[in-house]
């Protein structure tokens, strides 16, 4: 339905189609397709008001196995892919002046970002947050004609010193060959003598992503010699619909040895020690575990296959 014409006749832009999932957005006598149709991790698509059958779509951003694109936004003179890949986010910009696509620079190795409100259509500068695991939560605004973004608002933390952490990216090789990210923060200081104690944690249901985000309480393990790991583990979509799909339904396994896999194998990279280990876990939105070192998780070892999901609520 057209906005000028508001009593106007609802039209049908798409049929429906099993496992189809499609979002549209207009600019400039142009639809804006955003869809998974031959694209696990969507792909988006422009068409003309007059022949928008789907015969007539053309690529405006192609699909890339390795990077989801999560939403698209429209303005006067640009547009925004919020995008992720590798468990980072991503802003991809597109100038529709340059004709050319360019990307938001960010400051460290591991940091989550999200648009935030920009309700002006004909806006210059385009505002998002970021944040990472020693960056409290800030709102930037970016310039997109000098590529540049200004920072105008910072969580304030009484007594945090962020030159004194450290965050970085690992990756741990599981059972399968599936190499899995993880996020790691920790103090200046840190002793990797392999006895160092290390709070694990991870969540992998429902395609919800893990972000690298900033927690204040952290800080009191942090602060005694802790280091946190945060495992992407399959059941999100930390990598993609398709990391999804490898942790759902009949693949549900392959999320609990991720994180076994990852508890047994980050430890000795990162020098610290199992024994000296905390483990913190949620998955399927109710199973959650927390336990002093991996006794529990090497049951869990032991019960596969077959897996056994009773040694979880002991």
């Amino acid at each position: 339905m057209r906005a000028h014409q508001p009593a106007g006749q609802f039209a049908v832009f798409l049929p429906r189609q099993r496992n189809r999932r499609y979002f549209v957005d207009h600019r400039a006598g142009l639809f804006y397709i955003r869809t998974n149709e031959g694209a696990t991790n969507f792909q988006i698509f422009t068409v003309t008001e007059a022949n928008a059958a789907r015969e007539n779509w053309k690529v405006f951003l192609a699909h890339d196995p390795a990077i989801l694109i999560q939403d698209f936004d429209l303005f006067q003179d640009f547009a925004v892919s919020f995008e992720k890949k590798d468990a980072l986010s991503r802003l991809h910009m597109y100038s529709f002046k340059q004709g050319k696509w360019s990307f938001v620079t960010f400051p460290e190795p591991v940091y989550s970002a999200f648009p935030a409100e920009n309700p002006d259509y004909a806006a210059r500068a385009y505002r998002y947050t970021y944040q990472s695991m020693v960056t409290p939560a800030s709102t930037f605004e970016y310039d997109v004609p000098s590529a540049k973004s200004k920072l105008l608002k910072r969580q304030e933390v009484p007594n945090y010193d962020p030159t004194q952490y450290v965050t970085e990216r690992q990756w741990v090789t599981v059972r399968d060959g599936t190499r899995v990210p993880l996020s790691i923060v920790y103090k200046k200081g840190f002793v990797r003598d392999g006895a160092s104690p290390v709070l694990l944690y991870a969540y992998g249901s429902y395609g919800f992503g893990q972000n690298a985000s900033f927690v204040a309480t952290r800080l009191v393990f942090l602060d005694r010699g802790f280091a946190f790991v945060l495992t992407h583990i399959r059941g999100g979509d930390d990598l993609g619909e398709a990391w999804h799909d490898n942790g759902k339904l009949l693949n549900k396994k392959n999320t609990f040895n991720d994180f076994i896999d990852c508890a047994v194998r980050t430890c000795p990279n990162a020098g610290c020690s199992i024994a000296n280990s905390t483990i913190a876990c949620s998955m399927c939105g109710s199973v959650r575990f927390f336990r002093h070192g991996l006794r529990r998780l090497i049951s869990l070892r032991a019960n596969s296959p077959p897996f056994s999901y009773s040694s979880l609520n002991r």
